[in-house]
């Protein structure tokens, strides 16, 4: 796809989708949050700003929550034996997606279960989330179950990229 079409997509197009007031564009009263890029194709980062003003970073390099995650770091080995989640009991916390919004709901259903694990039920819009933690490799595996996602088949993926220290 084009650059520009991908960055508005990053930017103005969830922040009108989740009724953000003054956000994703650089415009007269809108927050100035937004970063300079050395070029269009690769994505390289110049300098970062936050509310306008220039986040003081020494090397990017040293900060590899700031650049585009090229693989995950994971340790051990990634198979569906880590994805097994044990049913504990007959209902199952389940994260509620509410459309158009940004926050969920909390929920407690009814488990489905196999060979006593709990698993997704797409029936129900119930799929099963996972939380890779891939700064420091540590290998931790956080899982659970969502619903609203209306996920059929297949799998979704997306990363979150928090402040450096």
């Amino acid at each position: 796809m084009p650059p520009l079409t991908a960055v508005a997509m990053a930017s103005i197009n969830p922040a009108r989708y989740f009724r953000l007031p003054r956000r994703g564009a650089l415009a007269p009263g809108f927050r100035a949050d937004f970063l300079l890029l050395d070029d269009l194709e690769t994505f390289s980062i110049d300098r970062i700003f936050l509310a306008g003003n220039p986040l003081k970073i020494i090397s990017f390099s040293d900060h590899s929550c700031l650049v585009p995650p090229r693989a995950m770091r994971v340790e051990g080995a990634v198979t569906a034996e880590r994805f097994a989640l044990p049913a504990m009991s007959d209902r199952i916390r389940v994260i509620g997606i509410v459309p158009g919004q940004i926050q969920t709901q909390s929920l407690v259903v009814a488990a489905r279960i196999e060979h006593g694990l709990a698993v997704a039920d797409p029936d129900r819009d119930l799929a099963k989330l996972a939380v890779v933690e891939r700064h420091k490799a540590t290998g931790n595996l956080g899982l659970g179950f969502v619903r609203g996602l209306s996920l059929r088949a297949g799998a979704m993926a997306g990363t979150v990229a928090p402040r450096c220290p």
